[in-house]
């Protein structure tokens, strides 16, 4: 197979006296000479590579000159040479054009670009140290301004005026005088006020506590670093002058809260039996009219079969007067409201009320006592109905009934009687709790008033 391509002629011997140049075609050259046939100069061999000689087909035969760079692409711009678009294109190697001037920096867009980035940079300085400090500032501010407003808030609910009624709740309530057995009103004055309706005064309590509502106590100021600021140094002086009033107003609102339902439960209790109590005092003043419409001194006339009889009154109080049937009936039906009507209820109190737990065996004592004391009461009630007559028929003072009655009583009483033994009265327990219950809300109510 021939490496000729078509049109191509075969090379000729160099006439005598000339060296044959294999890129010489058509005429010699002297020795040295570099023209090829076609006009076109070529390096030495061995000076520039061809493109069989790296190893590179180009499609061409390695007689004919490489019509593009290595590995360019016919109709494609060339590496190196200007772009469609750019300075120089379609002139040689780009150069400048007559009368164009060079090119100079834009000055204009780099300061337009640096001048807005120095500006970013020295705002996010400031903001860097400003901003923090305002955060601060604004902190403090909210932090004073939430203190104070809580203080008024404070202040406007516990006050003076509120507070210092709180014992005027109690006047009256006396369950000392209770379980003593006495009672400081008189039933019968015009001053008297049952004592449930005492009790009724402890509902100011609870109005106050309603008035007080949660009664938040202001809170201490405090924002980190804020010391040194005189406004907040100032909340925060005042805070703590005032943080043991504020305490104590959360202990008084605590303490009203487990203390006044408690108070009115006891006073209830110690009502119902102070109400005994002066009912009792009232049958007592009624015995004693009956009792004393015999003067000491006094003398009245009794017939009996044998002759008359004359009784003569010999007791400082006073003598009963039991010549009539009537006068008997009376008599016998005011001892029985005074002292039995009082027992019976008395053992009824007792069986259905307790202050307490603790003394529940104490308070089944006293249900017992006044049981039995009842019945006791009840013996010397009839033996107000037996005439005279009766008792002097039997010729001896000593067998009358009515004597006889409290002998019996005296001696069972005197055995029996808790209050002689070491059962304390129950009620001494519920004057101790109240009066415990009381001290303290009126304890903390000073505390807040400090």
């Amino acid at each position: 197979m021939s490496d000729n391509f078509p049109g191509d002629q075969p090379p000729s011997a160099p006439p005598p006296g000339q060296q044959w140049n294999p890129n010489q075609q058509g005429q010699p050259n002297p020795q040295g000479s570099q023209q090829n046939p076609y006009g076109q100069q070529q390096p030495q061999y061995g000076q520039q590579p061809g493109p069989y000689q790296q190893g590179q087909p180009t499609g061409q035969h390695p007689s004919q000159p490489t019509p593009y760079p290595h590995g360019a692409i016919p109709g494609q711009p060339q590496p190196g040479q200007p772009q469609p678009g750019q300075a120089g294109y379609g002139q040689p190697g780009g150069a400048q054009q007559p009368g164009e001037k060079p090119k100079k920096k834009r000055l204009g867009l780099i300061l337009g670009i640096s001048i807005p980035v120095a500006l970013v940079l020295i705002l996010g300085i400031i903001a860097a140290i400003a901003v923090p400090a305002w955060m601060k500032q604004n902190s403090i501010d909210e932090a004073v301004q939430t203190y104070n407003d809580q203080t008024a808030a404070w202040e406007s609910t516990f006050t003076e005026d509120k507070l210092v009624g709180i014992e005027s709740a109690f006047d009256g309530i006396n369950p000392d005088s209770v379980a003593s057995g006495s009672r400081a009103e008189n039933p019968n004055g015009s001053d008297y006020q049952a004592p449930m309706e005492q009790c009724s005064q402890l509902d100011a309590l609870t109005q106050l506590r309603s008035d007080l509502g949660d009664g938040a106590a202001p809170e201490q100021p405090s924002v980190e670093g804020a010391e040194g600021n005189p406004e907040y140094d100032a909340a925060v002086a005042d805070y703590n002058s005032k943080s043991d009033r504020f305490a104590a107003s959360g202990s008084l609102l605590s303490t009203l809260d487990s203390n006044v339902d408690r108070l009115k439960t006891l006073c209830a209790m110690q009502a119902e039996y102070a109400s005994i109590l002066d009912e009792h005092s009232v049958a007592l003043a009624a015995v004693g009219e009956r009792r004393s419409q015999l003067k000491n001194g006094d003398e009245y006339e009794v017939q009996v079969d044998d002759g008359t009889w004359t009784i003569t009154c010999t007791s400082s109080s006073g003598c009963w007067k039991s010549d009539t049937s009537e006068s008997r009936q009376k008599n016998h039906e005011a001892w029985v409201a005074a002292w039995v009507d009082h027992a019976n209820a008395s053992a009824d109190f007792w069986s259905n009320n307790c202050p307490s737990e603790d003394v529940q065996a104490d308070c089944d004592v006293w249900a017992e006592y006044y049981t039995e004391r009842a019945k006791r009461e009840q013996k010397i009630a009839d033996a107000l109905l037996v005439s005279p007559k009766q008792d002097l028929e039997k010729h001896e003072q000593s067998q009358y009934s009515m004597n006889n009655a409290i002998d019996d009583f005296n001696d069972w009483n005197d055995k029996n009687s808790p209050s002689s033994s070491s059962t304390e009265n129950p009620l001494y327990t519920l004057a101790d709790e109240w009066n415990q219950l009381t001290g303290e809300i009126v304890e903390a109510r000073d505390a807040v008033l400090a």
